[in-house]
């Protein structure tokens, strides 16, 4: 199922083989584009882990915690 949504998405990279020779390049051109871009940009959005600075955390002492989980 992973390689058949790797497929889909146009995630695999490129390969250019002729007998015992094999290039790879970078991620080919197949797919659902707009599938490649929301993956792309998940992944540079999600690069570091969350974090919640003073200003923040002062504007969020009021709501319920339920709802700041839910939020979060």
């Amino acid at each position: 199922m992973p390689a058949q949504l790797k497929g889909y998405a146009g995630l695999t990279p490129s390969e250019r083989s002729s007998g015992e020779s094999v290039k790879r390049g970078g991620i080919g051109e197949t797919g659902s584009s707009h599938l490649r871009r929301i993956v792309t940009e998940f992944a540079w959005a999600y690069r570091y882990f969350p974090r919640v600075f003073a200003a923040m955390r002062k504007r969020q002492e009021g709501p319920d915690p339920e709802a700041q989980s839910i939020a979060y």
